[in-house]
């Protein structure tokens, strides 16, 4: 069964109607996410980090899914949303190259560890 860490700071999802305010918010946040697309621009990063004149959409917590070896490798990514899925928690599936992480509204975070827990997961 997969085991996952909380991670410590609150993030936040913001949308940004400009990439002005990205360098710095990378070299500053211990967590950042940019996503670019013809519809917009999406940053999540921690919640202190947030560039000045932006509202977050929403604050997040992450939980680090642990023991990924290799990019693509583990279903423990998609086991874990389903969990999620099935106790009603809505959940945002991000990877990089050597983290699996899955984020879940602040205020389901409890619910979200619980729900975890019961279907099988370690969660620290």
């Amino acid at each position: 069964m997969p085991s996952l860490s909380i991670f410590e700071d609150e993030l936040a999802i913001c949308s940004l109607q400009s990439e002005e305010c990205i360098p710095e918010v990378f070299a500053r946040s211990s967590f950042c996410s940019y996503t670019r697309t013809r519809d917009g621009i999406s940053l999540i990063v921690t919640l202190q980090h947030v560039p000045e004149g932006v509202e977050p959409v929403e604050r997040w917590r992450a939980l680090q899914l642990e023991d990924r070896v290799v990019l693509g490798q583990r279903l423990d990514l998609a086991w874990v949303a389903k969990a999620l899925s099935e106790a009603n928690i809505d959940c945002l599936a991000l990877s990089t190259f050597s983290a699996d992480y899955v984020l879940v509204r602040s205020i389901d975070l409890h619910s979200a560890a619980a729900a975890l827990r019961s279907s099988g997961c370690t969660v620290r």
